[in-house]
């Protein structure tokens, strides 16, 4: 999951802080700005779960977007 994490940030030209925000936002529907997160990540590689979910929600759309091509 981190490749793939590693692989939207780039794609979407991010930091993993904005796209943990992006991710919040999208599985609760509230701005949150969590710098343990952030830290987590950061110093442990530990993806958050919501960010985890948001992620996996992103390669199904991907997958039926490519089989629809």
């Amino acid at each position: 999951m981190i490749l793939y994490l590693q692989a939207k940030l780039s794609e979407l030209r991010i930091a993993y802080f904005e796209f943990f925000r992006v991710a919040y936002m999208w599985k609760y529907q509230k701005d949150y700005l969590s710098n343990d997160d952030c830290a987590q990540f950061a110093l442990h590689g530990v993806i958050p779960a919501y960010a985890v979910e948001y992620l996996s929600h992103l390669q199904a759309t991907e997958g039926v977007q490519h089989v629809s091509s």
